[in-house]
């Protein structure tokens, strides 16, 4: 619930379920969430010509504080590899799982030296100032992220080529600038210098070869993932949802029984893979929803009888699964428990179970329709009289204004009437019905390019942050190559 604060990117819409465009769309039809994305972009757009927003290169110099932080960031990381290096070649080195001295080593530098360019990024992201224009960007999602300010501003980091630092290309070293066999950082790739500060030749060497790797990257994978994609859609395009909900081929073949197991349309659904995300529901009618003054209060085992009542009904049993159905009698039960602790806290009685003496409230016929009578407190807050006299109490013996100033007090926490819970589940099912897949749809066509739409998007061997040098050909487009070709010799059979 976005109640004030910073209008940006993640908030408008970067994609996710949670974003206000996807709401409007979802709620309120392709129409009003077109307006909606018209009159922001026009308001945009005339804001950025009045305000205006530029970027210069006062605005990647680092202050003497931030240089300070980096170096001593820098050096700690350099004395922790030296340390290293030296139970290595001493062979006090624990080895990893399934890796020789050697291999322990460089996942281990890599490790730490990773980890030292996320950190100077977040020294970054705490050391700039409030109108700095590449933290502003990063932050509010429009353009870059904080590697990328700190890349620019402190340091550009370890370079990573086919998953792991810089491999010798000449006789044991990297270049000939180091000594044989020198495994510091220096002589690995790691580059120390930021974009402002500007990098060393033998760092601008290292930062090519990472460099040319990426554009290799893009220019192969498209090729690969684009003839991926089409071989999908071939094999997927007759696949549809019929009206029995089962998914069959263009020859009345079964390949599903119910689309997904639920029947359910990803797209539809309002985030976490759930059809109706319902305490996001429950402030919706709470916050619509009039409620007067002769309106029934229910007590806790009332909520709880009422939702069992509707659950049984054909509407729920019929277009409903019951997991569903017992995640929301779950969810109205966890409000009754609520509602009795405040009940509780206040000095009222909890109501979980139905009292002995008690009207059966809700069942009885000639309960229904009747309006409580309501005896007017000191204060002139209404207090029931059938609850008054079922819990003992004598409005001339106990101080009608502490129960009257109760219940409101409750009522503002949490107030459920029968037109509150009946509009809650009314709204729960008509989203859970919007988000059953239509008879008709093209799922086959629809699944290929789930497929093929990210991984279109990954680099062919993914870019790791968290330093493991081993990344092996068991991520990204390479293995789903695998896959999907269904190859008998697959290169990491374990």
């Amino acid at each position: 619930e976005l109640m004030c604060g910073i209008l940006d990117k993640s908030v408008v819409g970067d994609g996710k379920k949670t974003s206000i465009f996807f709401i409007a769309l979802r709620d309120y039809g392709n129409l009003e969430a077109a307006a909606l994305m018209n009159r922001l972009a026009k308001l945009s757009a005339r804001w950025s010509c009045n305000q205006g927003f530029s970027i210069g290169l006062s605005d990647v110099m680092p202050g003497a504080k931030l240089s300070k932080r980096k170096d001593d960031l820098i050096e700690s990381a350099y004395l922790e590899c030296d340390d290293y290096i030296q139970k290595s070649r001493s062979g006090n080195l624990e080895n990893l799982p399934g890796r020789d001295p050697e291999e322990t080593l460089e996942a281990t530098l890599s490790n730490v030296l990773s980890g030292v360019r996320d950190n100077a990024g977040k020294i970054c992201m705490e050391e700039l100032g409030l109108y700095n224009a590449p933290l502003i960007m990063a932050t509010c999602g429009s353009k870059g992220s904080a590697l990328n300010v700190c890349q620019m501003v402190a340091c550009v980091g370890q370079q990573i080529v086919s998953g792991s630092r810089i491999r010798d290309g000449f006789t044991d070293r990297t270049l000939p600038h180091f000594l044989k066999l020198s495994r510091t950082p220096q002589a690995k790739g790691f580059v120390a210098s930021s974009f402002y500060s500007g990098l060393y030749p033998t760092e601008f060497f290292f930062h090519a070869a990472s460099g040319r790797e990426g554009l290799v990257d893009a220019a192969v994978k498209t090729a690969e993932t684009g003839y991926m994609q089409r071989r999908l859609v071939k094999a997927f395009e007759d696949l549809r949802v019929h009206y029995d909900s089962s998914v069959r081929n263009s020859a009345g073949t079964i390949v599903q029984f119910e689309y997904g197991g639920d029947s359910l349309d990803p797209y539809c659904l309002e985030g976490d893979g759930k059809p109706v995300i319902f305490q996001h529901n429950w402030q919706h009618i709470r916050n619509t929803v009039d409620v007067l003054p002769e309106d029934e209060r229910l007590a806790p085992f009332q909520v709880k009888y009422v939702v069992d009542k509707v659950l049984k009904e054909p509407r729920f049993v019929r277009w409903t699964n019951e997991y569903w159905r017992d995640e929301l009698r779950e969810y109205i039960y966890k409000l009754a428990e609520r509602l009795a602790e405040l009940r509780v806290a206040y000095g009222l009685d909890a109501f979980t179970e139905q009292p002995d003496g008690l009207l059966d409230a809700p069942v009885k016929p000639k309960t229904r329709g009747r309006k409580p009578k309501n005896k007017p407190a000191d204060n002139g807050l209404a207090v029931d009289e059938d609850e008054s006299r079922v819990l003992g109490w004598s409005l001339d013996k106990a101080d009608g204004r502490l129960v009257a100033a109760a219940r409101r007090v409750i009522d503002n926490k949490l107030l459920v009437t029968h037109n509150v819970l009946n509009r809650f589940l009314d709204l729960c099912i008509l989203k859970y019905q919007r988000s059953r897949v239509d008879p008709g749809t093209a799922v086959g066509a629809i699944g290929a390019q789930s497929i093929g739409e990210p991984t279109t998007q990954m680099t062919l061997k993914a870019f790791h942050f968290a330093g493991i040098a081993s990344m092996n050909v068991t991520m990204g487009v390479p293995r789903i190559k695998e896959i999907i070709n269904g190859a008998k010799n697959i290169s990491t059979p374990t």
